[in-house]
């Protein structure tokens, strides 16, 4: 099974420190999207360094990359549900776009992933899609 993620593209949702996967595509690098710094490949795991508040990029500290940070569009990442602080970030985004935890997910499981704390695949996947939802098509 792949990795639970969400789109880098929600506005808000990364966060200094957020944990995510690459999702670029041989295909897509260099058709007039921007990259600076070594590109990542697919499925590369990585903490976002920045996010630019301006354009639509952030900067990502990518794992065994040289040099390490590169700048790129937040299309070609995705927030890393399977990891605890991105499950966190998940549920901050959610909370400060609506202040109501989501009735799809129990109670006791949008709280542990407030905390980060362990959940169940299930949990995370009722989490995602809440996420989804209120974000609407991207």
């Amino acid at each position: 099974m792949t990795a639970p993620t969400l789109p880098g593209t929600i506005p808000g949702l990364l966060r200094r420190g957020s944990p995510v996967v690459s999702t670029v595509t041989d295909d897509a690098w260099p058709h007039g999207e921007s990259c600076v710094g070594i590109m990542p490949y697919k499925g590369q795991s990585g903490l976002v360094h920045n996010v630019s508040p301006i354009v639509p990029c952030c900067t990502v500290l990518f794992d065994d990359r040289p040099g390490g940070l590169v700048q790129m569009a937040r299309a070609w990442v995705a927030l890393d549900l399977s990891d605890p602080t991105g499950r966190a970030h998940a549920a901050w985004w959610y909370l400060r776009a609506k202040p109501d935890p989501p009735a799809e997910v129990d109670a006791l499981a949008f709280f542990k992933a407030t905390i980060s704390a362990d959940m169940t695949d299930a949990e995370i996947d009722r989490l995602r899609l809440a996420c989804l939802y209120l974000a609407g098509p991207s």
